[in-house]
């Protein structure tokens, strides 16, 4: 299992599926999508731009 699959099943469901799908969609893109993980959290480069999946108080939140 690669880091960032570890980072998403250290979550408890409900997120975790959540993430999970959104993880799977975006990272399908594999021309325009590079996945990193920094500084602890999975990170995706969409044609440079970078954008961070994470779960805060009980909430999905995107950080472009």
């Amino acid at each position: 299992m690669n880091p960032i699959q570890e980072y998403f099943y250290r979550i408890e469901e409900p997120e975790r599926s959540t993430l999970l799908f959104a993880e799977k969609i975006l990272a399908s893109d594999t021309e325009n999508i590079t996945e990193t993980l920094s500084f602890g959290l999975p990170f995706l480069s969409i044609k440079r731009k970078c954008c961070v999946i994470s779960i805060t108080a009980k909430s999905i939140k995107s950080i472009t």
